[in-house]
């Protein structure tokens, strides 16, 4: 009989950079790719940890303020950053254990408040959680989609287990598929 970390375990190599790949050279074009400083420096850094882990290890990185760590990304953080208050087009939410959903979400509505302003592109917020809810996301998506088509702020959402990490499907990989809606309604669907 085996335990679960015995089989996890032998799974250890399978958390490397290459497992996620093919994620990252889909979503790449979105950012300039991020993706990837994101895939190697928070999830592929230690194979030893699971990729949850690794989160945990990046919330303590950015709690304790660790510069080095927050340069590399060229990124604003939450938690940890203060309102944004570094000017970057890119920003990483984290959504892990005690924080729920919909403060995550607040969060990225006040940022989308604020990046919308700037002269960057792209603008892109990623979201690294641990959970996922439709119901807390449905409260959000309109808003989400009329900062994507009036403000080209992109979402790329992504959900973090032990396993590995997956995006959630948003918005498309390819920020030219939505061009032609950029000033187009927005309504609910009932």
């Amino acid at each position: 009989m085996m335990r679960i970390e015995e089989i996890r375990n032998l799974c250890e190599p399978e958390f490397s950079q290459e497992r996620n790949k093919e994620l990252c050279l889909k979503i790449q074009y979105i950012d300039e790719g991020g993706i990837f400083r994101i895939d190697r420096d928070i999830f592929a850094k230690n194979y030893r940890l699971n990729p949850l882990e690794c989160l945990d290890v990046a919330l303590e990185k950015i709690k304790s303020n660790d510069v080095g760590f927050k340069n590399r990304f060229s990124s604003n953080f939450w938690p940890g950053d203060k309102m944004f208050s570094r000017d970057f087009s890119r920003s990483i939410i984290i959504c892990r254990g005690k924080c729920n959903l919909d403060r995550a979400f607040t969060t990225i509505m006040r940022h989308s408040d604020k990046i919308c302003l700037m002269n960057h592109h792209p603008k892109t917020i990623f979201l690294l959680s641990d959970k996922w809810n439709n119901e807390t996301f449905k409260r959000y998506e309109k808003s989400l989609l009329e900062y994507t088509l009036r403000h080209n702020v992109w979402y790329i959402f992504l959900l973090v287990t032990m396993y590995g990490y997956t995006q959630i499907p948003f918005l498309p990989n390819d920020r030219e598929k939505l061009q032609n809606l950029r000033y187009e309604e927005i309504e609910d669907d009932y």
